[in-house]
């Protein structure tokens, strides 16, 4: 615990650094906006670091092993923030500590040993020992590989996650394990988004926000004894649920500045960089472009802004375009859309469509039972995998499929009927396509938890507060409380549950230390004069079965040693053996 807290304390400060430079430059007057606005916020500034963070080390990765220089070289940066914008730091900080009161510090501390303690051990994602590992130490070691995904396909699924893992892991300091706080670092981010709820029954009635940020509160709960490992699927859903509490807070606050809405639809680029399921999220961007043609008195003013904003979003995607196109020879791995001609380190077309089929297949049958139907329709799959998910997630995404039809004919009726007001607005229907989106892909619970909660609570939560608003002053302020009251037995349930089972996982050196990744039985084998590692039994190699993958790759080296790169023997090879990610 204390090696968690002292790494959640270093990605604290550099990510609140890197962040605050980068928003106070956006805030700059004639770049982004007109007129300087209040978003040097903490978590805004925590957001907008992590983002800058992962894209350092995602371009050191592309010449280097993210191991101590890059460590040194985001201090110096750091400092060099901390040294020239000294006199706002210190006033921001003043300000800040003036507004905190004992309960809000206290609520702090407490959540931060909750992030500390939760990433000191736990139960360690499957996928953690299958490819995970594997991937963060590519990174810490050589940065980046042309052809890598060859060894392994899983390899290929290139996360920015990844590589900011590898930047805090501080591998360098005990060659034989490796740190992996980022998921306790994410849930902390999403925990210091819901502190606010707590304020619920100081107010009058209840907000919108609150709806989404019980839905992330309840994230955390379910995720708490597994974010000692660094999977992707944490990050991705802890930072879709803070741009989202931060995107209706705008909407309840009624912002009509375009800066803050624009630059969260650059975060959901960044989501998308972890994970391609939030593609569909990019539709947001949509807000503030049209704002942008609305406010702006000339054509060439408004595209001069939108084409600042749309570099932006590429300055955050192009470093994961290019691991990508490094690491599959595609650019969007497992999709065999966008190739890069001529890459001689590519992976075949049929072994990224297997992978990508064999995802697909798996993700709609959690039992496995699909795998040999090929791509069964709609009716086949769907009973088998409505039936596999837990009762709370099945009546949830009832909800959302009902959902999907209904906001559309509810909206034709009220349009045929002469009413100009949306019944849905435009954040909700957003949502409701990107849980389409993830439905008709890869429709894993585990992925898709974001996808499946936002547009129930939002929905729903708008829904009741129409409600709610009927209400007489005593009836409003009876349900408020009520709802207070539900909050606060909700946290105590969960809280004693984690406390009850967290015994079996404890141990008394987890106090100090972090729990490292699993170890497995592996076997050597060669090619081309390196030494590879596959499985005794199983499918999972860990971080110390390195260089590795599931099985023997049928692989040849592009030079005389690893970094110059790797590529596929033959085509004939069959695709990976059935995917087997952790049972949600």
């Amino acid at each position: 615990m204390l090696q968690t807290a002292l790494v959640l304390l270093a990605m604290g400060i550099t990510c609140s650094l890197l962040g605050y430079g980068i928003l106070s430059l956006l805030n700059r007057p004639g770049l982004l906006t007109e007129k300087p606005l209040p978003i040097r916020q903490p978590l805004p500034c925590l957001l907008a670091g992590t983002v800058a963070a992962t894209i350092y080390a995602q371009l050191f990765s592309l010449f280097h092993g993210v191991g101590l220089a890059a460590d040194l070289g985001l201090a110096v940066i750091c400092l060099l923030i901390l040294w020239g914008m000294r006199r706002q730091i210190t006033e921001d900080l003043t300000t800040l500590r003036s507004s905190l009161s004992p309960g809000k510090t206290l609520s702090l501390l407490l959540l931060f040993l909750a992030a500390a303690y939760g990433t000191s051990h736990g139960i360690m994602h499957y996928d953690t020992g299958l490819y995970h590992a594997q991937s963060i130490r590519f990174v810490e070691e050589y940065g980046v590989i042309p052809g890598l995904a060859n060894l392994h396909s899983r390899l290929g699924y290139n996360s920015a996650v990844f590589p900011l893992t590898a930047l805090y892991s501080f591998s360098c300091l005990c060659p034989t394990s490796s740190l992996h706080v980022t998921s306790g670092y994410f849930a902390f981010l999403l925990g210091l988004a819901c502190l606010p709820i707590g304020h619920l029954l100081k107010r009058e009635r209840p907000v919108l926000t609150d709806f989404v940020r019980f839905a992330g509160l309840y994230y955390l709960f379910n995720i708490f004894k597994e974010m000692v490992a660094p999977a992707s699927d944490y990050a991705l859903n802890c930072f879709l649920f803070c741009l989202l509490i931060l995107w209706v807070d705008l909407e309840v606050r009624g912002e009509r500045e375009v800066l803050p809405y624009a630059l969260l639809s650059c975060g959901v680029v960044y989501a998308v960089t972890i994970k391609l399921s939030a593609a569909a999220l990019l539709l947001l961007a949509i807000r503030p472009i049209v704002r942008i043609l609305r406010e702006r008195t000339g054509a060439k003013q408004a595209a001069k802004l939108i084409g600042r904003y749309v570099l932006l979003g590429i300055l955050i995607a192009l470093p994961w375009f290019l691991r990508n196109a490094l690491i599959s020879g595609w650019l969007l791995y497992p999709s065999t859309v966008i190739g890069i001609p001529g890459a001689v380190w590519q992976v075949p077309r049929d072994l990224a469509e297997g992978d990508a089929a064999g995802i697909r297949a798996y993700a709609r049958g959690t039992d496995g039972s699909l795998f040999s139907g090929g791509n069964p329709a709609f009716p086949t799959w769907f009973p088998v995998w409505l039936a596999a998910q837990p009762t709370v997630a099945r009546l949830l995404l009832l909800f959302d499929l009902a959902a999907v039809p209904a906001c559309p004919i509810i909206q034709l009726i009220r349009t045929i009927r002469g009413k100009k007001t949306p019944a849905f607005p435009f954040t909700e229907g957003v949502l409701l396509l990107s849980f389409l989106f993830w439905f008709t892909q890869s429709p894993l619970i585990r992925y898709g938890f974001f996808f499946v909660w936002a547009p129930v609570f939002v929905i729903g939560g708008r829904l009741f507060l129409i409600l709610f608003d009927r209400l007489s002053e005593r009836s409003a302020a009876a349900v408020t409380r009520a709802l207070a009251l539900m909050f606060l037995a909700f946290i105590l349930y969960k809280g004693v549950r984690l406390v009850l089972t967290d015994g079996k996982l404890m141990r008394p050196q987890y106090l100090l230390t972090q729990q490292e990744y699993d170890r497995f039985d592996v076997f050597p084998y060669e090619r081309d004069g390196v030494t590879f590692y596959r499985p005794v039994s199983g499918d999972q190699t860990g971080y110390a079965g390195y260089p590795g993958g599931p099985y023997e790759a049928d692989i040849r080296l592009l030079g005389k040693n690893l970094r110059n790169g790797l590529t596929c023997s033959s085509t004939d090879r069959s695709p990976d053996p059935q995917h087997k990610p952790m049972n949600d």
